[in-house]
């Protein structure tokens, strides 16, 4: 077998054979392009802090013993998930991987965008978001709204998961340099294609911050909201939209200059428009930790195709400092991109195909939740 990420048909052959499997229908919307959505089930624990197994005592017994209380989504009820408070949901599927199969999970960009974190866990494994190889077991998700009360029921996604054999492993410069020099990988504002001279650090793309131009530039969540977020609802119809400026506020830039405030969430944008071909997926990471205290990324996956037909998308940031306030100026490099390739290309359409929301941005917004 080849090593990589598994693309669509290889997801699901892993549902087909039942590596991955569920108490419930796994829905053909929950299978990606490259990665899968698991489900919610009907309980939610709520904890005291941020929890891992440890020796001797694995999740679920942890959970039983250590939780505060239980909140039921059973016969389609909703949960309400405080802000500042720690959630863990038990997901609906459950693993049985064979050696050499692996998995590394991210958040969806609609919920990345709204500062809750979410922490992918299982029964045995001491690390956050890794499924390790060979893994049988249930799966959970630790879900910790930051900004914004939110409100989940039974059967949602909020995570995706890729899954890979034998490794994960990025794009070195030499082939990030050809995979460009065949089709851009790298564009302006303006849609023309950009050298990757200077902009490859640590074998991955650098992306820089945008404070000048078309504005928004800054949108800052508000500190207190009159209402939660139903990340239930159907944000392809516009009424299920909540009003933008009901939970964010625009920040002003002063000659391409702001200053950050530790314990504030901040949504920016890259200057860069970044594309991420067929058979490959992409990574963000902060550009460099010892330059900032900031975390710059909650949904961290970019899928295959994403601006791949329209010369890249300007990826939003998500922005946390924290420590000391931080100032940060136009084209400061902020980010970096790193490229993985699938075992092959994904037999499905791609993320571009639909005309999905995220591609066309040209400066900064919430996500499909707002209007």
């Amino acid at each position: 077998m080849v090593n990589g990420i598994l693309p669509f048909q290889g997801l699901k052959e892993l549902v087909d054979s039942k590596f991955i499997s569920s108490e419930v229908r796994i829905r053909d919307d929950q299978i990606g392009a490259a990665s899968f959505e698991p489900s919610l089930s009907d309980i939610v624990y709520v904890m005291p802090s941020s929890i891992l197994p440890f020796p001797g005592k694995n999740l679920s017994k942890r959970l039983e013993e250590e939780r505060q209380y239980i909140i039921n989504l059973k016969k389609g009820r909703i949960g309400f998930l405080h802000k500042g408070a720690v959630h863990v949901i038990p997901l609906r599927e459950r693993l049985k991987l064979d050696s050499g199969f692996m998995g590394e999970s991210t958040g969806r960009s609609s919920v990345g965008r709204t500062n809750t974190v979410l922490r992918l866990l299982t029964e045995d494994n001491q690390r956050y978001d890794t499924i390790p190889s060979g893994y049988k077991g249930h799966l959970y998700l630790e879900v910790y709204p930051g900004s914004f009360p939110i409100e989940v029921s039974e059967g949602l996604s909020l995570n995706q998961i890729k899954f890979a054999f034998k490794s994960f492993n990025n794009l070195d410069e030499a082939d990030l340099r050809i995979l460009h020099a065949q089709n851009p990988i790298l564009y302006d504002e303006n849609g023309s294609s950009l050298t990757l001279d200077n902009r490859i650090e640590k074998d991955s793309v650098v992306m820089n911050l945008r404070l000048k131009g078309k504005k928004p530039l800054v949108l800052r969540a508000r500190k207190h909201v009159e209402e939660s977020l139903n990340c239930s609802r159907d944000f392809s119809n516009e009424d299920n939209r909540y009003i933008r400026n009901e939970f964010w506020e625009e920040v002003s830039i002063k000659s391409g200059r702001i200053i950050l405030s530790p314990g504030e969430f901040y949504l920016m944008i890259t200057r860069e428009r970044i594309a991420v071909p067929p058979g490959y997926v992409t990574l963000m990471a902060p550009y460099d930790l010892n330059l900032a205290d900031l975390k710059t990324q909650e949904a961290n996956l970019f899928n295959p195709g994403h601006g791949w037909i329209t010369k890249g998308f300007a990826p939003v940031l998500e922005i946390k400092p924290f420590g000391q306030p931080i100032e940060l100026r136009d084209d400061y490099p902020i980010c970096r991109i790193s490229f993985q390739k699938l075992r092959e290309e994904p037999s499905c359409k791609l993320y571009d195909a639909g005309s999905q929301f995220y591609v066309k941005q040209i400066n900064v917004d919430p996500g499909k939740m707002f209007k």
